[in-house]
């Protein structure tokens, strides 16, 4: 008994340690949705980070369709759609979209990233960027959005660019769905 008492405060006192160096974001986010799309739901959309850091590009738009599908949302990553070392066309991209029976098209743009000094000499990461989802049958802006978000509790284990990806996308799905252009599936 004494053992498992033990362990279990050894496991409680690792928690807390880790937690620690883990940090988080906050985010905040505006967002409009155009009033011809209320009510409008799209089926399935496909995210496209507007970097050309391939790393930080893939990173998006992987945890942005991750968090979509946990909740039963159809959502697509345009680097697998179609491939970062191409050029297209309006028709190509058409032609890729309708294929893989996509309604909307969210594509998200850093618009700056800096660093602040809020705890004492440590530099916290900051990052705002603005998303948008057109409506991929007449490419009219059906939603928009802008995103600040920052880092709290840095660390050296952590990435926290990952960290503040994870805030971004988390913060764009749950608008989405609050402003009803995507729905979670039910039971989620």
């Amino acid at each position: 008994m004494k053992t498992v008492l033990h362990f279990c405060c050894a496991c409680a006192l690792a928690l807390l340690f880790f937690a620690g160096f883990a940090g988080c974001a906050s985010t905040n986010i505006a967002s409009s949705t155009d009033p011809a799309y209320a009510g409008k739901s799209f089926k399935k959309i496909v995210v496209f980070a507007d970097t050309s850091d391939l790393v930080t590009r893939a990173e998006l738009e992987t945890k942005f369709v991750q968090d979509c599908k946990d909740n039963g949302i159809e959502a697509a990553e345009w680097l697998q759609l179609y491939p970062a070392t191409r050029t297209y066309s309006d028709s190509s991209r058409d032609a890729v979209l309708k294929e893989n029976g996509i309604d909307g098209f969210l594509d998200v743009t850093f618009v700056k990233t800096g660093y602040m000094y809020n705890y004492g000499d440590t530099p916290s990461p900051w990052a705002k960027i603005q998303a948008t989802l057109y409506d991929d049958s007449n490419w009219k802006t059906a939603w928009i959005a802008s995103l600040t978000s920052e880092l709290h509790g840095t660390n050296g284990f952590a990435d926290p660019y990952s960290t503040l990806i994870t805030s971004f996308c988390q913060k764009m799905e749950e608008q989405l769905v609050k402003d009803g252009l995507i729905k979670k599936a039910e039971g989620n």
